[in-house]
């Protein structure tokens, strides 16, 4: 069933609260790094994995996998992500550079920081 008015309010409110939070925790930095996903790069149309790190247990699916991406997005913080190297599946593995609101120019500053420290980018070999 679709939420209420009052539902909406109230998880916009707690959204609200949350973001007031992180960005009081991000007043003395200018950016924080943080994975891109909880899985390396993937192949068009997959939509489920395994978490080799944990056998046996129920594969994630894209919402799960993609959860580090969606923080900056539902809060409505600036990010950007930098690829650093590539997989033994020959896949781009990245990182993800989150900031304050309207401080989109030193998160960039620190994103051409971090290229620069990972040297010239090989691409992928496919």
């Amino acid at each position: 069933a679709a939420p209420t008015g009052e539902q909406l309010l109230i998880t916009l409110a707690t959204r609200d609260r949350i973001r007031a939070s992180l960005v009081r925790q991000l007043e003395s930095l200018d950016a924080v790094l943080m994975p891109v996903a909880s899985i390396a790069a993937f192949r068009h149309r997959e939509r489920q994995w395994e978490l080799p790190s944990e056998p046996g247990s129920k594969p994630i699916g894209l919402f799960q996998a993609m959860m580090p991406a969606v923080v900056a997005n539902v809060l409505g913080l600036p990010a950007v992500t930098i690829p650093m190297a590539v997989s033994s599946a020959g896949l781009p593995l990245g990182v993800q550079l989150m900031g304050r609101p309207f401080a989109d120019e030193r998160l960039l500053d620190a994103a051409v920081r971090l290229e620069e420290a990972r040297g010239p980018w090989q691409g992928l070999d496919r």
